[in-house]
């Protein structure tokens, strides 16, 4: 029989780990308005797609929505929370011309400690695809969400890391308000 390798940390330093990321961010990033998406209170239970009790556009409402001008999309409550975002416009630039007119799409990245999303967030959600992101002036919406920054070879990660899109045509704030 083999002994396997193992690793010489293990979880023992993930706190520590953690820290240094929490404090890098801390010191370098913005502060972010994250705009969490209750799934629960959207999703159809048999179909599992979205719902809209207007049978408007769920996704992007062409309209003030009929229930008093505020969003059928239910959210928990912003979070003011502090991450790293690398957005260039320039570099990130998606311009694209058909029938209907100019859009204009942007990439950038997003990460956020797990100590600040502990502090920040207390009602147990974890970050998702869906969810909507108001940094820099400008809003984005939550493309594509994981773990990053994996502790030799565990499961334990120090943060999260965001791809975010910035639409011209469908803006996430729309679904905001």
């Amino acid at each position: 029989m083999v002994a396997r390798p193992v690793s010489c940390w293990k979880g023992c330093d993930s706190g520590y780990m953690q820290s240094l990321e929490d404090e890098r961010n801390i010191l370098v990033g913005p502060t972010a308005q994250y705009y969490s998406l209750n799934r629960g209170g959207n999703v159809d239970p048999l179909y599992n797609e979205p719902t809209n009790v207007d049978d408007d556009d769920v996704l992007y409402q062409t309209a003030p929505p009929a229930n008093g001008g505020e969003s059928v999309w239910r959210w928990f409550p912003p979070v003011d929370i502090t991450c790293v975002v690398e957005f260039q416009e320039f570099e990130n630039r998606d311009p694209s011309t058909q029938d209907e007119g100019k859009t204009v799409e942007w990439d950038a990245t997003m990460r956020i400690a797990v100590n600040e999303w502990a502090r920040k967030v207390t009602n147990g959600q974890i970050p998702k695809e869906g969810d909507v992101v108001f940094v820099f002036d400008q809003w984005f919406d939550v493309i594509k969400q994981g773990g990053m920054g994996n502790i030799n070879d565990t499961t334990l990660i120090v943060g999260y890391s965001f791809s975010l899109k910035k639409r011209g045509k469908f803006t996430p704030d729309r679904k905001i308000t």
